[in-house]
């Protein structure tokens, strides 16, 4: 079977959108009444902002009272603050070119992934945005395999993953496909093989 399909992660992979999850994470935060920790800012990777807060919030508060005000913060403006990389940009032009079906595989809210990628990169740049349904995240859970045949794609066609995490790694691992960092990625182009 030909692997046509690439994976590809969302934020700090193909779009930066640092400011607006730091925004989000700022006023949900501020929501509930809680001083936002000072190692939140030390952080660049958005699963890592997560587990910053995560760990900081009082045992009288659950994580997903914080995530869903968080979802709400994104949901009303998801585009704010966030752009495509350059790098980004260049990598979808030279997969496209290639003849590869994109696929976003992302921890974001599905419709507030839909969004983003709708605004932001021309129509038919995607075949499909997968992200989560629910405040539970989607990578790296098994449920990656189940979403991914919801649109008719299964591991055996999809040739690697593209990512900035270790969740975007261990996805890989759970299709038990190749995963590729952003950063090699970049540097190889636009020989991408």
């Amino acid at each position: 079977m030909i692997r046509d399909f690439i994976l590809l992660d969302l934020d700090g992979t193909i779009i930066d959108s640092y400011h607006s999850t730091l925004s989000a994470i700022e006023q949900s935060i501020a929501d509930l009444d809680l001083p936002v920790p000072y190692e939140l800012y030390q952080q660049k990777e958005v699963g890592q902002m997560m587990s910053v807060i995560e760990r900081n919030l009082p045992h009288t508060v659950p994580f997903h009272s914080f995530k869903s005000r968080f979802d709400s913060c994104l949901r009303r403006n998801p585009l704010e603050g966030v752009k495509v990389t350059l790098e980004g940009k260049h990598l979808l032009s030279v997969l496209k070119e290639q003849g590869y079906k994109l696929v976003v595989l992302t921890n974001k809210r599905q419709d507030t992934a839909e969004i983003i990628c709708s605004s932001l990169f021309p129509e038919g740049t995607f075949v499909s945005v997968v992200g989560r349904k629910t405040l539970q995240p989607l990578k790296p859970t098994i449920q990656v395999v189940e979403e991914l045949a919801k649109i008719g794609v299964t591991a055996s066609q999809i040739k690697c993953m593209i990512g900035d995490s270790e969740k975007d790694k261990l996805t890989a691992s759970i299709l038990n496909i190749e995963y590729k960092s952003i950063t090699n990625v970049i540097e190889s182009l636009p020989g991408f093989s």
